[in-house]
Formats: structure tokens, C-alpha cells, sequence
């Protein structure tokens, strides 16, 4: 293979609508604070061995595809065999209904940075949909994932309804596992078509003949569920002693949900993108009690939600059973695409973002951890994890307020697990001349998750590995334009991917970091570019919250959350520290902060919120009967009777009063008086702009009068304009009839009678017709009804 760097890179924010809602877009200046100048804070490099390199892929035909991504690296260690896995596929750019998929796997060997192919396998998928939603071109996950054994020399093929093992050496295929759907009536599904998903596997320790796979599937019941199954490992056929393992989503990662069907509802339905999942056993020593016999982790990863649990297996009951985090529970994470969210270390696990209720609070707060350490440990004759450290990592600064990335995490087991890499890459596209962050690994000790080396790469980055000569390889994929064809008719997402063609790449760097070097600089540390080199990561941002505009090429300016104010983003926290004012900043818990780089911390809108406890949350939200910059001022409004105005401003028009009446018998602008209306002889006149009580109008009509009054007096003026009516017709009737009277009984008039009217008429109006032209200078033909125009004037 020669190593080829892509030239054409492309942008887009457009296939990725979906934005952090949390935060406030905005970048304030702040004056550099220089630290020690003779420290540098600055992430050694690890060097780029090779330029990025393109796979040679291509169907029977040899035509190559529209679309390839590698979405899966394996190295088998014992023959030194790198592994590619992924997805490419062909869509008609004329008619994008026209799709064709292939699964395909690649080994190679390599020595002195040079790499030969050993073969490579292409399968068809015979159906690459499920349901009615197509699986990958619409997003950027593909379903593909390649294992390698620890020992033997399997490898494993998964995705789709798809587990096969093949022979490292050949390619050979062995075996291809038989997998049991998930519901046994399909029927009674949404989703009969959606089968099940195997994202990842894992082997126990000491147990070298069994593989235990993880992925998804919908249940009967219409649910997305984990699956859990263990196989076989020479033969394909489900373990004898294993049954199929299946949780719901909110049994596994998050808190308990009983209160919230709604959003249980949600989390557990089968949705358009399955989730992935994560399975990892122990690579240290096993801990085991009387009870727990075994155990693995399982995480997964769900749109932008993020959980984990132990699987541990209690032998007493001869049953597996979920064990999650007393303080452990899901919320939404600051990513929007998550392949492999934590990975089994020596002591325990570490995961990958925080889904904690810190987790929650960094949301609003600024500085989210991305990496969380856990020791699994037995206190009390139990298995129970601790924290041993919170940490964030980095992917190349703040050039701008985007959080949107995608994330995998994987370890080094060749360094005895002490190593793991952190690897990002920005959902966007390039476009010629347009700034995009370049995709990011990130270097971490395990012990206590210290930043200690990183690398940029130039193509959207998905997984890493290590081999035996101490490289580190990435994958992924590289945007590659095309915009020959003319857009399609009916414009639409799927319509629009034929022109943003991509094609599967990977990249070889150094996993020893160079000292004195400088890829970018150690999170909250910035450049001072007047000094040049010396100046590299020595100032250090002075952001109290949110994010600093950091890295290499930041100037140590602050981005806002929507709890946090000023130039250097303080904590909106109901304190005193709002610079030159002794005004408290605005309460999280009473009111809405006036935010952001020019916000003054005070509150802009008051509410009242009720939490009677956390975990689950049960929180209940009103408008509250306060108002004012620090929500403490009492409304005037009557908040039984009315909704209160709660502005922070005070000064503004009818802060504190009634915005309206909830109640009709109330009025007045704090609706606080009762209307006490005699129905019979008035009304309320309610709401903030009533006046209360009002007597019937009768239009000016005599009050003490009945209604015998007003009918005897409509009845005589009936009579007097009939009477004036009939007069009128009766002596127009006689000018027409010989004096004869009006008819009291209308009768039928004889035929010739009418015709003799009919032609009265027509003469009436022939003498009228004849009238007019003589007047004007026209000559009237009767001749079937035309009228000739013989006006000399006119034009012929």
C-alpha cells in the first residue's frame, strides 16, 4: 500500500443539527494571566510514522465503492496480524434508492512500518435494513466489529444477525453462529425486521474456549433490550451452561424510573438508532465473595445518553443480576455519539464520560470529566466500585464553542493495561477554505488518568490500537467530495450522501511520546504567540466556569454556561459575588441567571422549584410568588387567584402583579377581589383589567316595562308598514290591469297572455336600443341577432 494524504477535506454542521441546548454561544477577552514563563504545560507528541493510507476495497466486479469507513482495528498478538473491519457500499447517485452493502475484514502484517496484505473478505449482507431504517449511510455508525482471540488463532466477525469465526492465518471461514431472535413472536412487534446487533465481545480469564457477546435487539414487548450470549468458541453453538441474558436500558444504566413511565417509555422503546454496547470481563485478578462467583462490566451508549453496571453472578441463586453505582446514574452526556464507553483496567474499570449527577451539573456548569476511574473492591463481603479519579482529557482546545464529538475509548493490554487512549473526532464536514478541529488521541496513565501524550489526526478518527512494535494505528474514514452529479429532485439526508463520498483510512503513529514536544497544551493552558516557542502553554486561563479557549492557538477567553456570568464566567449560586454590587447572583434553584460574557449574574425570570429527593428525582417546577433581581421580593398578586408577573426586573411594567386571573371571580391587577354579582341583574367583569360587578345594558329600553309592553308595540308597528306596503302594490297593480286590484289568491295566467307580455318587452327594448344608436352615430341590422358596426371613424 502506498501512503496517500487525502487533499480534499469537507465540512458540514448540516447533517448534524442536533446542538448542545444546554449553553450560552458566547466568547468574551480576557487579559492573558502569565504564569511561570520558564514552565510549559504542553502535551508531548506522538509522532506520525506514516501519512494517512487508503484501503483498497472493491466489490467481485473490482468497482470501488462510494462509501468505506473502517470501523473496527484488532490486533492478534501472538501472529502479529493487524485486523481492519467495516462497512463500504454503493448508492446510484441517479437513483439513491439503489443501495448495495458489504461487510468486509482486512489482515495485515508489518514490519519496519511497511505493511503487506495478507487477504481480504468481502460479505454481502442479504438484508442491510431492518424494518423500514436503513443502518448506515444515514449516520455515521457502522455495525461492523472485528475480535481477536487472546491466544488461539480465532478472530471474530460481528454486526448484523452476524457472529463467524475465522481462521488469523488464512482468512478461512470456521463456523457462523446460528442466533436466536429475540422475539420469539414477532408479530407482536413494531419491528419484526430488527435483528439482532452483536457490538462487542469479550473472554473471561482462564477461560479460552467460550466468547460472551453483547449487543441489541427489540423484545416482544416492543423494547429495546441488551442481549447477552455466550458461544462456543471451536464449534459456534451456544454455551450449554449459558442463558440468554436481557435487560432493558433503565435496568442497566439508569435510575429507577418507576415514577417516570414517560420517560421510560422513551429510553426502553425501539427507537431509529439502536444503541451500542460495551462488554468487558476483568483483566486483573477476579475478586470473588460467597455469593458473587462472576463478574463482567456492560455499558452502553444510546443517542446522547450514557450507562454502566456490573454483571455479576450470584451462585447461590444460579442467576446473573445487575449491580449499579449506589451514586451512579444516567443523564444526558455533552457528545453526541459514543462507540466504546469504558474498558476493564488491572483495579477495576474506567469509564468514559460522566453520567453522574456531577455529570449533570458540569452540563451547566462548564468543565465536564471525560474520564472516570474505578476500583471494583470487596467491602463487607460484597463487590462494590469507588472512584479513584475524575479527570478531563483533550482534543485539541476551544477554537470555538463545540462540544459535538465522537468517542471511543480503548486500552494497551502489551503495557500490562497502564496505557488507555482517548479518541475523538468532530461531527463535521470540511469544506475548502473552512476551519474544522481535526480528530484527537489522547494518552492517559490508568493509575490516576494523567494526561500524558497526544496526536492530531487529519480524517475522522474512530478506534485505536497497539501492536507489538509499539505503534499506535487509527481508523476511520476520510471525506472525500463529489460533486459531479446534479442534486437530486427531492432533496433529503439520504439524497445528499451520494456527493459526500468517504473512504476508509487509517493512520500509523509512534505510542512512545517525544519529549519536548508540543501538540498542544494541558487543559486551561494557553500560548503567549509574542514569545513564539518560548511562549508555548505557559499562561493559565482564568475561567472560574464554563470553557477557556485553550490549546495552542487560544487567547485564554471564557465560554459561558447559563449558570455562570462575566468575563471570567462566575457561578451564578445565590452568593455575593457579583463584582462592584452587593446584590447576590441569581439562585440555580429560584430563579433563570442573566448569563453569558456581558450577563450581570442577577435573575431574569423567578420560579419555585420543589425537590423532594434525587435519586430517583422527583422535582416538581412552578412560577413561584417572587419576583425581583434575586427572586425575593413577595408578589402583590394573589398567586391563589392569579399568575404572578416573577420578572427579575423591577422597574419593568406590572412586575409582581397578575400577568391574568386563574380564577373568573376574581379582578383586579393582583386579583385579590372577589366579584359578589347579583346574576340576575349583572355580571363579573374579571381578569387584571376588570372593574368587578356591572349591570345588564338594555340598550336604552325601558327598565320598569314588561315584555307585554314591547310586543304590543311591535305588533301595531307590524300593521302600520304592511298596511303602507300593501297600499304601494295594490295601485301599481291596477296601472298594469285596467284598474283591476291585487289578487288575494295568486292564479295561473294563460299562455298567450305571457307571450303578449314577453313581446312588449322585447319591443320596449328594441325602441331603446334604436334610441341609442341614432344618437351616436350607429346603424342597427337585425340579422340573426349580430349588431354590425358601420361607423365610418373607425378602422376598417
Amino acid at each position: 500500500l502506498n501512503f496517500q494524504r487525502q487533499t480534499f477535506t469537507m465540512s458540514t454542521a448540516a447533517l448534524f443539527l442536533l446542538s448542545l441546548l444546554h449553553y450560552v454561544h458566547g466568547q468574551t477577552s480576557q487579559p492573558s494571566l502569565q504564569g511561570n514563563e520558564t514552565k510549559h504545560h504542553c502535551i508531548n507528541e506522538l509522532k506520525a510514522i506514516s501519512e494517512p493510507t487508503h484501503l483498497t476495497l472493491s466489490n467481485a466486479d473490482g468497482i470501488p465503492p462510494n462509501y468505506s469507513s473502517i470501523s473496527s482495528v484488532a490486533y492478534h498478538y501472538n501472529t502479529s496480524t493487524l485486523l481492519f473491519a467495516g462497512d463500504f457500499f454503493y448508492i446510484d447517485p441517479k437513483d439513491t434508492k439503489k443501495r448495495t452493502y458489504y461487510q468486509y475484514f482486512q489482515a495485515f502484517t508489518h514490519t519496519n512500518n511497511k505493511f503487506e496484505i495478507k487477504y481480504s473478505k468481502n460479505i454481502s449482507f442479504t438484508n442491510p435494513s431492518f424494518g423500514n431504517q436503513l443502518i448506515t449511510h444515514e449516520s455515521l455508525r457502522s455495525w461492523t466489529r472485528i475480535i481477536a482471540h487472546p491466544s488461539l488463532p480465532y478472530i471474530f466477525l460481528l454486526g448484523v444477525n452476524n457472529l463467524t469465526a475465522f481462521n488469523v492465518t488464512d482468512g478461512s471461514q470456521i463456523w457462523t453462529a446460528q442466533i436466536k431472535p429475540c422475539a420469539e413472536n414477532p408479530k407482536k412487534t413494531n419491528n419484526p425486521d430488527r435483528p439482532v446487533i452483536y457490538n462487542d465481545a469479550t473472554f473471561f480469564k482462564g477461560d479460552i474456549d467460550h466468547i460472551l457477546v453483547g449487543g441489541t435487539c427489540v423484545s416482544q414487548w416492543n423494547k429495546t433490550v441488551i442481549v447477552l450470549d455466550e458461544y462456543d468458541v471451536k464449534t459456534g453453538v451456544v454455551s450449554s451452561t449459558w442463558k440468554r441474558l436481557q435487560y432493558n436500558l433503565t435496568e442497566v444504566g439508569f435510575f429507577e424510573l418507576e415514577n417516570h413511565p414517560k420517560i421510560a417509555d422513551i429510553l426502553d422503546g425501539a427507537g431509529l438508532v439502536p444503541p451500542e454496547i460495551t462488554i468487558k470481563a476483568p483483566v486483573g485478578k477476579t475478586i470473588n465473595t460467597t455469593i458473587e462467583d462472576k463478574y463482567f462490566y456492560v455499558g452502553f451508549t444510546h443517542l446522547m445518553f450514557s450507562g454502566l453496571a456490573r454483571m455479576e453472578y450470584d451462585k447461590i441463586s444460579d442467576d446473573w443480576r445487575v449491580k449499579k453505582w449506589a451514586d451512579h446514574w444516567t443523564l444526558v452526556n455533552p457528545s453526541f455519539v459514543v462507540h466504546r464507553n469504558l474498558v476493564a483496567t488491572n483495579d477495576g474499570l474506567i469509564s468514559l464520560l460522566d453520567p453522574s449527577i456531577n455529570g449533570l451539573l458540569s452540563l451547566f456548569l462548564g468543565h465536564m470529566k471525560h474520564l472516570i476511574g474505578w476500583e471494583t473492591k470487596k467491602e463487607l463481603g460484597q463487590l462494590d466500585e469507588h472512584e479513584i479519579f475524575n479527570k478531563s482529557t483533550w482534543y485539541a482546545g476551544h477554537e470555538k464553542y463545540d462540544l459535538h464529538l465522537d468517542w471511543t475509548l480503548s486500552i494497551d493490554p502489551l503495557s500490562n493495561y497502564e496505557n488507555i487512549y482517548v479518541t475523538t473526532a468532530p461531527l463535521e464536514l470540511q469544506l475548502p477554505g473552512a476551519f474544522v478541529k481535526n480528530s484527537t488521541i489522547a494518552k492517559h496513565h490508568v493509575a490516576f488518568g494523567d494526561l500524558i501524550g497526544g496526536a492530531q489526526v487529519p480524517f475522522y478518527a474512530i478506534d485505536s490500537i497497539v501492536t507489538n512494535d509499539g505503534q499506535l494505528v487509527t481508523v476511520g474514514f476520510e471525506w472525500t467530495p463529489s460533486m459531479n452529479e446534479e442534486l437530486p429532485k427531492n432533496f433529503s439526508l439520504s439524497g445528499y450522501l451520494p456527493y459526500l463520498e468517504r473512504k476508509a483510512v487509517f493512520q500509523v503513529f509512534n505510542n512512545t511520546e517525544t519529549e519536548g514536544s508540543c501538540v498542544g497544551c494541558k487543559i486551561d493552558y494557553y500560548s503567549n504567540t509574542s514569545l513564539g516557542d518560548d511562549g508555548l502553554c505557559i499562561n493559565e486561563c482564568n475561567c472560574e466556569n464554563g470553557y477557556c479557549n485553550d490549546d495552542l492557538k487560544g487567547d485564554g477567553s471564557c465560554y459561558c454556561t447559563i449558570m455562570s456570568f462575566g468575563k471570567t464566567c462566575k457561578a451564578c449560586d445565590g452568593t455575593r459575588n457579583i463584582p462592584d454590587s452587593k446584590m447576590r447572583s441569581c439562585d440555580p434553584l429560584r430563579g433563570i441567571c442573566d448569563s453569558g460574557p456581558t450577563g450581570s449574574g442577577t435573575c431574569k425570570f423567578c420560579y419555585s422549584i420543589d425537590l423532594e429527593h434525587l435519586i430517583p428525582p422527583n422535582i416538581s417546577i412552578g412560577i413561584g410568588d417572587e419576583y425581583g433581581p434575586e427572586c425575593d421580593y413577595p408578589c402583590t398578586c394573589e398567586t391563589e387567584n392569579g399568575i404572578c408577573y416573577t420578572t427579575g426586573d423591577i422597574d419593568a411594567p406590572h412586575a409582581g402583579e397578575c400577568l391574568f386571573c386563574s380564577d373568573s371571580n376574581f379582578w383586579g391587577p393582583n386579583c385579590d377581589k372577589a366579584c359578589d354579582c347579583d346574576t340576575e341583574k349583572g355580571y363579573c367583569d374579571n381578569g387584571v383589567h376588570g372593574t368587578g360587578c356591572i349591570a345588564f345594558d338594555y340598550g336604552g329600553l325601558l327598565k320598569n316595562k314588561g315584555w307585554q309592553f314591547y310586543t304590543a308595540i311591535g305588533s301595531c308597528l307590524f300593521i302600520f308598514f304592511f298596511t303602507i306596503t300593501f297600499w304601494s302594490s295594490n295601485k301599481h297593480y291596477k296601472e298594469h290591469n285596467n284598474g283591476e286590484s291585487l289578487p288575494w289568491c295568486p292564479k295561473r295566467e294563460k299562455k298567450e297572455n305571457v307571450d303578449k307580455d314577453r313581446k312588449k318587452d322585447n319591443d320596449l327594448n328594441e325602441r331603446m336600443l334604436n334610441a341609442n344608436n341614432n344618437g351616436n352615430g350607429h346603424h342597427v341590422q337585425q340579422n340573426d341577432n349580430y349588431l354590425l358596426d358601420e361607423d365610418s371613424n373607425e378602422p376598417p
